[in-house]
């Protein structure tokens, strides 16, 4: 059959007229030299223009690649060890040229440098027995005090909270707890309200402040937390405790004069579609179980992830939410701080 097969390409000009398939031994297989078969027409183009091989190789070169072959002999001669001067680009000064430079000028660069990393050095914090101010010693258990949380009411009703930690340092978190959660969006409008206001926290501007996050970065890389849930929402900032006064401010505007438009809503929607479409199963199934357990008619049956589009839900809407579930609803807010005395927190309050 292979024969046969060999005779029907010699006759249609595949293979050259004595062309046979001949097997290689298994045993020569691995140590024979290649050889390429081509076409009796093949070979009379080759045998007119050498070079004719290489434009089936290299399709796309108009000419044939030149190789160039060295042995390590050869270049080891021309090998940089580093004594030669680097190349820089023209008209660049080279900061590291000392031939225009004598012994005595570069010794006296470089006490000069000393002089300057000595000033600089002594002004900083240096290793040493005694604590620095503002830091709690690494005291035994048995020494510290029981943190103690003190709760006061204010006239109009929001409570604040607080609790002094002697192993918190320098570390301090504010935060504010509120009643805003999505099973109090009754209306079918507010559908989606408190997912908004989560990724809206923080991320639009105020009239003192056009970027908070920015703006708590530079207090020594503060960072803030927004998490809403079904029946609460929280506020909260992580931060260094002397940032405590300047934090504050920003968390009231934050919470009481937000500038919402309908720009940020929609940016809101379209991002909250897309953390839907990513929710893992277990997220899903856990909404389908709160539906079959309270039923759709009751707030605790309703979803709280954003998984259809609301076209309803606008900015008016969600600042309407906000009025009368924060602003308008004192007795259900908490002011919380952990790291600061009491009576400031209440001042600031």
């Amino acid at each position: 059959m292979t024969r046969l097969v060999a005779s029907i390409r010699a006759a249609k000009g595949i293979w050259g007229p004595s062309s046979v398939v001949q097997r290689t031994p298994r045993s020569t297989m691995m140590t024979s030299t290649t050889t390429r078969c081509y076409s009796r027409s093949f070979r009379q183009e080759l045998e007119a223009d050498p070079l004719a091989k290489f434009k089936y190789q290299y399709p796309l070169a108009k000419e044939p690649p030149e190789i160039k072959q060295t042995q390590a002999l050869d270049v080891s001669d021309k090998v940089d060890d580093g004594s030669s001067p680097a190349k820089k680009p023209a008209g660049a000064e080279d900061r590291y040229d000392r031939s225009g430079i004598s012994d005595f000028e570069i010794e006296q660069i470089r006490k000069q440098q000393e002089t300057l990393l000595s000033k600089n050095v002594s002004s900083m914090i240096t290793p040493g027995d005694t604590v620095p101010p503002g830091v709690p010693g690494n005291l035994p258990s048995s020494q510290l005090t029981t943190p103690i949380t003190e709760l006061t009411q204010l006239d109009n009703g929001i409570r604040v909270v607080s609790q002094e930690l002697s192993s918190s340092g320098l570390s301090s978190t504010l935060g504010v707890v509120s009643a805003v959660g999505s099973r109090f969006e009754k209306h079918p409008s507010q559908r989606g309200a408190t997912n908004v206001l989560q990724l809206l926290s923080f991320g639009t501007p105020t009239p003192s402040y056009p970027d908070p996050i920015s703006f708590l970065m530079d207090l020594g890389g503060a960072a803030h937390i927004c998490d809403t849930a079904r029946e609460q929402s929280i506020h909260c900032i992580d931060l260094l405790r002397p940032h405590v006064d300047e934090a504050f401010p920003l968390l009231r505007e934050v919470l009481l004069e937000p500038q919402w438009v309908d720009d940020f809503v929609e940016q809101a929607k379209k991002t909250l579609e897309y953390q839907a479409e990513d929710a893992p199963p277990e997220a899903i199934l856990g909404e389908a179980m709160q539906l079959a357990a309270f039923g759709s008619d009751q707030q605790l049956g309703q979803s709280h992830m954003y998984l259809e589009d609301n076209p309803e839900l606008t900015a008016s809407v969600v600042q309407d939410f906000w009025q009368s579930r924060f602003v308008n609803n004192p007795k259900e807010l908490v002011v919380s701080c952990a790291g600061i005395e009491h009576d400031h927190l209440v001042q600031l309050t």
